[in-house]
């Protein structure tokens, strides 16, 4: 969210004169099953804004998946494959973070596609189905994106921006947050977890 944040509709890019032009506005939902806040494995509790009932009518143009407190994918929740599995045939763009793979992976959007996931689980994924990429910062198949660890997908979403927005907005942006843009195979964990 550190680089995807300023393309949120009123956010700093739209109003202070530093950022070039914003080619781009996006209105983030942040969905859960009910409101209440969301625990997180470190850092802040989440607050949803709209719950998966309030969303089921709506089509959104681009999803963003993350990871969770789960082990397996066997523990992923159903309502949230549901959701992934309904969105995905109208989606410009399907994003996941760490484990969140293996959300899109239980909806059976990756079948026959490239994929990543966080290393330090990456032999708990078990699909078949799925060419899982071990070394890899993230991976871009047709219109889904998935990242590797939690910072891969800071990376994931600057090359994101520069394929979505252009090259200029998203330089910008690395350079106020300072965010130090891996490449795409610029992934030591693969090995540091013996998966190479």
């Amino acid at each position: 969210m550190e680089m995807l944040g300023w393309l949120e509709k009123g956010s700093a890019a739209q109003t202070n004169p530093i950022w070039p032009f914003v080619p781009l506005e996006f209105e983030f939902d942040y969905i859960a099953g009910n409101m209440h806040p969301i625990p997180t494995l470190a850092g802040p509790r989440l607050i949803p804004s709209k719950t998966f009932s309030q969303v089921r009518s709506t089509q959104y143009d681009v999803i963003l998946v993350p990871g969770g407190a789960f082990r397996t994918s066997a523990e992923v929740s159903p309502t949230i494959v549901k959701f992934v599995k309904n969105q995905t045939p109208g989606l410009k763009y399907l994003l996941s973070v760490c484990t969140g793979a293996w959300i899109v992976a239980n909806a059976g959007v990756l079948d026959g596609k490239n994929a990543t996931t966080n290393k330090a689980l990456f032999t708990n994924e078990t699909s078949e189905n799925i060419n899982w990429i071990a070394k890899a910062r993230w991976v871009v198949d047709g219109n889904i994106w998935t990242s590797s660890g939690v910072s891969a997908g800071g990376d994931m979403a600057h090359a994101w921006m520069k394929d979505v927005v252009g090259d200029n907005f998203t330089t910008v942006t690395r350079n106020i947050v300072e965010w130090r843009a891996a490449e795409q195979g610029d992934d030591p964990f693969a090995e540091a977890w013996g998966l190479v």
